[in-house]
C-alpha cells in the first residue's frame, strides 16, 4: 500500500507544478495584453477569423457530399 500513497503524492505534486506553470503563463499573458492591447486585439481577431473560416469550410464541404 505505501506505493499507492507515493503515486498519489506524485500526481498531486505534478498537478501543483502544472497549476503553478499555468498561473505564471496567465500572468505573462495578462502583462502582455496590458502592455500591447492593440496587438492582443488583432491577434484575437485573427484567431477568430481563422476559426470562422475553418468552420465555414467544414460546413461547405459537408453540404457538397
Amino acid at each position: 500500500m505505501p506505493k499507492k500513497r507515493k503515486a498519489k503524492t506524485g500526481v498531486k505534486g505534478y498537478l501543483k507544478q502544472v497549476k503553478a506553470k499555468f498561473k505564471h503563463a496567465e500572468a505573462k499573458v495578462a502583462h502582455a495584453i496590458k502592455k500591447n492591447p492593440e496587438k492582443a486585439a488583432l491577434i484575437a481577431a485573427g484567431i477568430g477569423a481563422a476559426i470562422g473560416a475553418a468552420a465555414a469550410a467544414a460546413i461547405m464541404y459537408k453540404r457538397k457530399k
